[in-house]
């Protein structure tokens, strides 16, 4: 089994997808009743976006082994993807069932609930997660989106700054403390922020809308054109994007 494992291991690290599900399936022919191995594979199904056969092996490791947290949080990851938040949220809450102090997973249940709409749910969540660990950057931000969600711009734009005292470089709160500042009408604000989160990832194709967009707001539509074309360059077939494109053309042209 080990040896089957091992390889199986070694060709994912090399790509070799063809033999990886091979080595993986063989070590539970050995094993079948290893709820790491079902884990394993289950990861590697997921990754080839093999959705069904991933969650059946979550599935068995949960039933192989039902005390086992990491199954449980697997197949909560594995329904945020498929969007499916119902299933998310009765499996983070299974896992803190048993780590009831984990500021990790009330995070992951509060994206889970904001999937599902639970804006006040969701909201409380994010408070256990960060009274559990204060200095969790990202629970402070995903605070902010959920009082963003609610139209507290205000409340959002604090949390958007304190999550970016925290972590200065987190790009996603620069991105979406912009978002909040432009609801404020704070254009100058917006910009500044928008080419920060592009600075560090300058492929982020919203960013570069937001941005053209709050540029055409300002009445700087040439450089509007200029953020929205490398946004489309990014993401060719979103077609609000060409719709905002074409209407500044037209702008420019009369």
């Amino acid at each position: 089994m080990v040896a089957h494992l091992a390889h199986a291991v070694e060709l994912n690290h090399q790509k070799q997808d063809a033999s990886v599900e091979q080595e993986y399936r063989a070590a539970l022919q050995i094993l079948p009743e290893r709820p790491v191995l079902h884990e394993l594979l289950g990861r590697y199904l997921q990754q080839q976006g093999r959705m069904d056969g991933a969650m059946a092996e979550f599935r068995e490791a949960a039933r192989l082994q039902p005390d086992r947290i990491r199954p449980h949080y697997l197949l909560g990851f594995a329904f945020s993807g498929m969007r499916d938040f119902d299933g998310a949220v009765a499996e983070y809450r299974s896992v803190l069932r048993q780590e009831l102090d984990s500021a990790w997973m009330h995070n992951r249940l509060g994206l889970a609930l904001v999937g599902k709409g639970e804006l006040e749910e969701a909201l409380r969540e994010y408070r256990t997660a960060i009274l559990l660990r204060p200095d969790y950057a990202a629970a402070h931000c995903n605070f902010g989106d959920a009082l963003f969600a609610k139209g507290d711009f205000e409340g959002a734009i604090a949390r958007y700054r304190y999550a970016l005292h925290l972590s200065p470089d987190f790009a996603e709160a620069h991105n979406n403390l912009g978002a909040a500042l432009v609801r404020k009408g704070d254009a100058e604000g917006a910009v500044e922020e928008f080419r920060t989160m592009l600075r560090l990832k300058p492929d982020n194709a919203r960013a570069h809308f937001n941005l053209g967009c709050v540029l055409a707001q300002k009445g700087d539509q040439r450089d509007a054109l200029a953020e929205i074309r490398a946004a489309i360059e990014l993401e060719p077939d979103d077609q609000t994007m060409h719709e905002v494109y074409d209407t500044l053309m037209k702008q420019i042209r009369r």
